[in-house]
C-alpha cells in the first residue's frame, strides 16, 4: 500500500472532546481519546458514532501546554470495532489557528526527535 499521507503521522494518545457543529446535533462535548495525529488530522477511538463529512469542534488535551488544543475537523472515515459500540474515527483538522497549528507540529517533532533519541542527550549535561 502506497501512504498518501503528506504529513508524518505519530502514535499520540491523549483525551480529546467533540462537539458536532451540524444543527441536528445535541451540541454535547462528547469525551474519547486520540490513538495517533498529524499536521493534517488524527484518528480517534470513540464510543459514539459520527458520520462521514460531519464537522466537529474538537478539544485535544496535552500534557505540554496548559489550555486545550481547540480545532474544526472534518469525519473522513469511520469504522466499528467487531461485536462493539466503539469507532475509529479519521479525522481531517479544516479549521485551525496557526498557533495550534505551531503546537501541534512541536508535539510531533519532539515525540519524533525522542524517538530518535531514546537515551537522552548526551550534551544536555
Amino acid at each position: 500500500m502506497i501512504e498518501k499521507r503528506r504529513f508524518t503521522r505519530i502514535d499520540y494518545e491523549c483525551a480529546v472532546q467533540l462537539k458536532e457543529l451540524s444543527l441536528s446535533a445535541q451540541n454535547l462535548l462528547k469525551n474519547s481519546f486520540s490513538k495517533n495525529i498529524s499536521q493534517q488530522g488524527l484518528q480517534i477511538i470513540s464510543f459514539d458514532f459520527y458520520p462521514v463529512n460531519e464537522k466537529v469542534k474538537i478539544e485535544i488535551f496535552s500534557s505540554k501546554y496548559s489550555s486545550m488544543l481547540q480545532v474544526i475537523g472534518r469525519v473522513v472515515w469511520v469504522t466499528q470495532f467487531p461485536y462493539q459500540r466503539k469507532y475509529r474515527v479519521g479525522i481531517e483538522l479544516v479549521d485551525i489557528s496557526k498557533a495550534v497549528y505551531r503546537k501541534i507540529k512541536d508535539l510531533i517533532e519532539a515525540k519524533l526527535l525522542k524517538a530518535f533519541r531514546p537515551w537522552g542527550d548526551k550534551n544536555a549535561m
